[in-house]
Order: C-alpha cells, then sequence, then structure tokens
C-alpha cells in the first residue's frame, strides 16, 4: 500500500486533476516518480443491508433522513485535512449511459441520496407511483476541508447498488378511468348513457391523456347544443353520485371547444357546452395538466385524386386508431386531397403550396419524401404516378409523403435472409405487388418498402399491421405466389403455393 503524499500549498492551488498522476506546468525533472494523494485500494464500499427495505420517501423526507445506499467498509491513508465525497449515477437499468449524477451525503460510514432528490430522478424515469428499483454507481471523491473545490476524483467506482424506492404522493391525483356524461338542458344527467374513456396501455401518470367517442344530433345542436361532464370512476361509482365531485370548465370558456377543465369544488365551475357540427366527435382531456379539447371525429379520410378520377369513393382510404393520427396507401397521380365525405361538400382540404419533395437513396433505393402542412385548398402534388404512403395529423395538419418504389419479402424463411429483400411486381395502379418467391422450412419473414425498415408490414396475413409488426412464420418449404395488397384496409396478403 502507498504511503500517503503531502501536497504542496502550489498543487492545491493549482488544482489536482488526477489521484495517480498530477501535471503541473513547466513540471522540472523529478529523480523519484511522484506519488499520489490516495490509492483506490485504501477504499473499499459495500451494500447497506438496510437498502434491502424499500424506502418510503415520504416518511424519509419527513423527517430529512436519507435514501441508504452504501457504507464505507474500509478506509485507510486519508490524508489529513480531506474528507470522503460521493456522486450517485443512477440508472433505470443496467446500462449507466446517460444515467443522471445527483449528490450523495456521507456520515463517515453510511453513504446516501436525500429523499427529495431520489424522486426527482425517479419522476424522471415515470411519473407513476409504484414503487420503482434502480441502479446506484457511486463515484468517490477526497475534498479538502477547508476548500470544498479542491478535490481529487478517486479513479475508480462501487456498484451498482440496488436500491429500492416508493416515490412522493403525486399532487394531482389521477384514477385509471372517466366518465362523461352527456346532457340536452345541463340540469338533467343519466349515469346510466356515460360514456367510459378510452387510455392507452401506458400508466396513467406517464400518460394523463383520456379520450371520449360520442355523437351530437344536428337537433341537439339546433336545440342550443350539447351539455357535458367529466366524473371520476370513483364517483361513478358511487351510490349517491351525484353528490360527487366532477369536472366541468368556467362560464367564459364555453362553449369553446378547448379549455380547462375545473373541478366543482369552485363554485365557478359549469358543465361545458359543446356546439360544434352535427356527428360523432373525439373529446380529449389531459388529467394532469387539466385542459379538454374536443374535434369532429372522423373515422377515416377518403383520397380521391388523379389516380381514381378524383372520385372519393373509389379512392383508397386513410385509416385511423386515435382519430387525430391518420395513415394510408394511396395511388397517386396528378395530385390528391384529403376528404372526410363521400362526394365534394366543401369539406375537403389540401395544402397551402405545392410540396418540395427530396430524393432518399437507402441501399440503392431512391424514393422521393415529402412533408408539408395541410391547411390548405390546393391539391397535394405528387411526383409521378405510383404509390405513396401518406401520414396526416389532424390536429396540426403535419403531412408526411413518402413513394414507395419497391415493396417485397425480407426474413431468413426467404433466399436474401435478413440481409435484402426479394422484390415483388406491382399492378398498374401499384396497389397490388405480386411475386415467385421460396420459402425456408424454418424461419421468419416480413414484407418491407424501399429496402430499408422505415415502412414495413408484418403480423396477421389477413391483418397486416402497418407499424412495423411481429415477424411472419413461413409458411413451409416451397415455391409460393405471393400477392400484397394494399388497395384495402385492413391489408393484406395471401400465399399460395405452386
Amino acid at each position: 500500500m502507498k504511503k500517503i503524499a503531502i501536497f504542496s500549498i502550489l498543487a492545491l492551488c493549482l488544482g489536482v486533476v488526477s489521484c495517480d498522476n498530477v501535471d503541473l506546468p513547466n513540471p522540472p525533472a523529478q529523480s523519484n516518480p511522484q506519488e499520489v494523494i490516495f490509492d483506490k485500494k485504501d477504499l473499499a464500499v459495500e451494500a447497506d443491508p438496510a437498502a434491502q427495505t424499500v424506502a418510503n420517501l415520504t416518511e424519509l423526507n419527513q423527517i430529512s433522513a436519507p435514501v441508504p445506499v452504501a457504507q464505507v467498509s474500509k478506509c485507510d491513508n486519508l490524508p489529513a485535512g480531506y474528507t470522503l465525497k460521493f456522486i450517485a449515477r443512477v440508472s433505470k437499468n443496467d446500462d449507466f449511459n446517460g444515467a443522471p449524477e445527483v449528490a450523495c451525503v456521507y456520515n463517515g460510514t453510511s453513504i446516501g441520496i436525500m429523499p427529495d432528490v431520489l424522486n426527482g430522478v425517479l419522476r424522471s424515469f415515470s411519473k407513476d407511483v409504484v414503487d420503482q428499483t434502480v441502479n446506484v454507481m457511486l463515484l468517490p471523491y477526497i475534498v479538502s476541508e477547508t476548500n470544498e473545490s479542491t478535490q481529487v476524483k478517486v479513479e475508480t467506482s462501487f456498484g451498482p447498488f440496488q436500491v429500492k424506492a416508493t416515490p412522493f404522493e403525486p399532487t394531482t391525483v389521477i384514477e385509471q378511468s372517466y366518465y362523461l356524461l352527456l346532457s340536452t338542458d345541463g340540469e338533467t344527467w343519466d349515469k346510466s348513457g356515460a360514456i367510459v374513456s378510452d387510455h392507452s396501455s401506458t400508466n396513467v401518470y406517464d400518460d394523463p391523456v383520456f379520450k371520449f367517442i360520442y355523437t351530437v344530433t344536428q337537433d341537439q345542436i339546433d336545440n342550443g347544443g350539447m351539455f357535458w361532464k367529466v366524473i371520476p370512476a370513483s364517483v361513478y361509482n358511487m351510490t349517491d353520485w351525484q353528490t360527487g365531485a366532477w369536472y366541468g370548465t368556467t362560464e367564459d370558456e364555453q362553449p369553446a371547444t378547448e379549455g380547462t377543465l375545473v373541478t366543482s369544488l369552485d363554485e365557478s365551475t359549469v358543465p361545458g357546452l359543446n356546439m360544434m357540427v352535427a356527428g360523432p366527435q373525439l373529446m380529449t382531456v389531459n388529467m394532469e395538466k387539466l385542459s379538454f379539447s374536443y374535434i369532429k371525429a372522423i373515422p377515416f379520410f377518403y383520397t380521391p385524386g388523379g389516380g381514381n378520377g378524383w372520385d372519393a369513393g373509389a379512392s383508397q382510404l386513410m385509416q385511423t386508431t386515435d382519430y387525430v393520427n391518420y395513415f394510408g396507401y394511396i395511388h397517386g397521380k396528378d395530385g390528391f386531397k384529403f376528404n372526410p365525405d363521400n362526394g365534394w361538400k366543401g369539406n375537403d382540404f389540401g395544402v397551402p403550396g405545392d410540396l418540395e419533395y427530396t430524393p432518399v437513396d437507402k441501399e440503392g433505393t431512391v424514393a422521393m419524401t415529402a412533408k408539408g402542412t395541410a391547411n390548405g385548398g390546393s391539391n397535394i402534388n405528387v411526383p409521378e404516378d405510383g404509390l405513396y404512403f401518406v401520414k396526416l395529423n389532424y390536429n396540426t395538419r403535419a403531412l408526411t409523403i413518402d413513394q414507395i418504389v419497391t415493396y417485397g419479402v425480407i426474413g431468413d424463411a426467404t433466399p436474401l435472409g435478413w440481409g435484402g429483400q426479394t422484390n415483388l411486381t406491382p399492378s398498374a395502379d401499384f396497389l397490388t405487388w405480386t411475386g415467385t418467391i421460396h420459402f425456408n422450412g424454418t424461419g421468419e419473414f416480413k414484407f418491407r418498402a424501399n429496402n430499408n425498415w422505415d415502412i414495413s408490414l408484418g403480423g396477421d396475413l389477413s391483418n397486416l399491421n402497418p407499424n412495423n409488426g411481429p415477424n411472419i412464420a413461413t409458411p413451409g418449404e416451397g415455391d409460393y405466389i405471393v400477392t400484397l395488397n394494399l388497395g384495402v384496409y385492413p391489408y393484406s396478403a395471401t400465399l399460395v403455393k405452386k
């Protein structure tokens, strides 16, 4: 074990940057190697047994006690006038790349993290209120007791140590589901017709957005509109549910199509009033921000254009799963437009002007792509007759168009394996792609466009998933006539053995 090195005042003023080597400006020649200030072999850190218990951050925060992480089991030859300091890197998994660093507290034996600091890290990983387990790596330093800016990093680390913790209770409690109540007069409310919210599979604190689909008739619009309340599931399940709290809005925010949700505990709260056009509508509430908005719920958009003789009924349909994001393959020729109606009733829309397309070369396939905003009346141009994959955000009107130059099969069940796709041949309208493919007796495959993974299809052959769906099992050894159908949703494929 090395002896303690005593640093001169000059060296401390210049700052120590390494525990193994210190380079001064224009250093004089030395007859003996310079000694380190502290050797990493002099320090040992072990897991704190208390860290095996789930730490309740709220309780620890009330008494200003740290969350236990580890204990120093050996500290020899620490230079006089210096103390130990630890920095923690906290990760939600075994990969510490980019893991946040936080300060630790050290009392001479135990190393911990203050509960409010750890809670902030946990919330950066997930806002959910369930217990979380994280990995902690400890980085040691020695620090001057008289000048905290003078510190030396010990070139070692300890861990990872597991820490289990219950985060703080949220300031706003979000329930697992909510109900939308509708009323034609704003006075009479019946929960038997309540509409339960739709929500993603993500926990409600990381995704606090809930959606409702409902319909307003023209008669209801003509007679003053439709009033609404949002009630939590806990209130809905009460026997005397009308005494429970509900969410509405303020008088100055009706009949606005978006605004602030206000609890009925506030005396200024009134039921919302929907004055939109008749038909299906989508209401979205954010229970963290306490906001609401609603738009007309369009089940799909027609795409009349040159590829179908500007006939909405003969066009391909833009599909949606959330009434906000729409997608679809279309036969593009001489432009097209979006139309919620099977006809020309003045509700169609396009872009303000011509889109600018950019060529993209991936693995030898050059396809055109364009981005724009579909908030105008002009036709949406396409560079040439062909197949295009189109995406539209109806809220923001953000538009993306990708030209499809090739479509093929790829996978270890196909001749080129996962290293390349075997291309199919398009029909005259580019909506059907066919070819004879030899499949192996084992392995899997998918359908892929443009020789890259930006656009692909997988999953059930009768209902292909357009969002990078699962691999498809081989049909068995042999040659098959493969037909990929992109003209009608759900997209599908058939494999017929020759």
